[in-house]
């Protein structure tokens, strides 16, 4: 099951969908350096608006496994990502497209997701991606924008980045109260500081990007523009430990449905049946204002989520049944601050990687220990020297941070030497 057997953030799918995703940012970069396309075609203007709505649907595929409900990171990220989205994608809009740009780029971001979501959700029968509003975000970049115009563009930006991660997420905190799998809880506070840090340095960075694009003077200079990138990586590096949990989970299970004779994948015969789940943890309080608490269950053909209700002292049951047996993995997920935890309900065996199966019956309860959510996301991981992982993303850093150094000092050389400004494209409002 793609984002839970696959996490989207593993190394390679990181690469490959991160590359696609700042795609348009590279792309409005090129489309201004191309000067004006030829007179009285508008095509620069439309693709310029259509870039800017590709940004911010790119800055936000980053947020598609807590869109689908099923994180195996801190929940912390959710709220950063959406920072991030919002202060470089509405701010670089506004910057770029002049009044209602960012309003036009959040407008077409829903028509766009809406309908993707409608078609691979209801159409298609797969999962309902449920996607940030950034409405919100929208109205204070426009708002802040216009009532500010003689205003210090640096102060513009600082304020319009601290509206965003305090106005502009309570909104998004309510969205996620109505249409997020993953509402999120109170403990987020304690860690904003990390949402106000990011959002300061993608609306500067959005700024930039946005000025960039139109050839309109920096509101910083350009080490600043560098410093808001370093303070960007390192706000989102902040959630990024997981760590296991000292606590049980006593699981037990009772009987829903008949036993149906069913195929594995790799050809053996087994059964299926639906049963109902409750789960017991120690310490009771084990699993008190967890951010996620929930029954995953996946890989017989679809993916069940199944919400822990608690009845007292520490013992939690779900809605409904579950079905087991066959094909079907079931684990126990814990997500509470750095903590993300899981515990084996079912899991088939696995004979290429030598794994017994992890059989859930209808006896007595089964307890299992919370070890951290990869022990039994990623069953197939196996031991061994560090050091090829070690001396390659060593390498991957040296080289990225020796790139970045040549761009800065390139573009500071080519700063000095320049004695005239460039044209405004005339698509983008100039007259050359």
């Amino acid at each position: 099951m793609y984002g839970i057997d696959v996490t989207m953030w593993s190394p390679t799918h990181l690469l490959m969908i991160g590359g696609a995703a700042l795609t348009p940012i590279a792309a409005w970069l090129m489309l201004a350096e191309s000067g004006a396309p030829p007179p009285g075609q508008h095509r620069g203007r439309i693709l310029s608006e259509a870039l800017a709505v590709a940004t911010v649907i790119g800055l936000s595929t980053f947020q598609l496994e807590l869109d689908l409900g099923i994180p195996q990171w801190q929940a912390l990220y959710h709220p950063v990502l959406i920072a991030l989205a919002m202060g470089v994608g509405l701010v670089a809009a506004r910057e770029a497209l002049g009044r209602g740009g960012a309003l036009r780029a959040v407008a077409a971001f829903l028509v766009l997701r809406g309908a993707i979501a409608l078609l691979v959700g209801p159409v298609f029968g797969l999962s309902l991606e449920r996607f940030p509003l950034y409405v919100g975000g929208a109205l204070i970049v426009e708002a802040v924008f216009l009532a500010t115009p003689r205003m210090v563009p640096a102060l513009r930006v600082l304020i319009t980045a601290l509206l965003l991660a305090t106005v502009g997420m309570a909104v998004e905190w309510g969205w996620t109260q109505l249409w997020s799998p993953q509402p999120w809880q109170p403990r987020l506070l304690a860690s904003w500081w990390v949402v106000v840090g990011i959002a300061i340095a993608a609306a500067f960075l959005g700024s930039a990007l946005g000025r960039a694009v139109t050839h309109a003077p920096q509101v910083v200079h350009f080490s600043a523009v560098a410093g808001a990138f370093a303070v960007m990586v390192a706000m989102l590096a902040v959630p990024f430990p997981r760590h296991g949990l000292d606590a049980s989970a006593s699981i037990a299970a009772a009987a829903a449905g008949p036993t149906v004779p069913t195929i594995m994948r790799e050809g053996l015969a087994t059964f299926e049946q639906d049963m109902t789940l409750s789960v017991t943890v120690s310490p009771a309080s084990a699993a008190d204002d967890a951010d996620v608490f929930r029954v995953f269950t996946w890989q017989g053909g679809s993916l069940i989520v199944s919400p822990l209700h608690s009845t007292g002292a520490g013992h939690y049951i779900i809605d409904g049944s579950i079905p087991t047996g066959g094909s079907w993995k079931t684990i126990v997920l814990l997500e509470k601050g750095d903590t993300v935890a899981a515990a084996p309900v079912s899991l088939p065996a696995d004979p290429t990687y030598g794994l017994a199966a992890i059989q859930m019956s209808t006896g007595s309860a089964r307890t299992a220990q919370f070890a951290p959510s990869t022990a039994y996301l990623t069953r197939e991981t196996h031991g061994g020297s560090a050091l090829p992982a070690v001396l390659a993303y060593t390498t991957l850093a040296i080289i990225g941070v020796t790139w970045c150094v040549a761009v800065i000092g390139v573009g500071e050389a080519m700063r000095r030497r320049v004695t005239v400004s460039l044209p405004l494209p005339r698509f983008l409002g100039g007259t050359g």
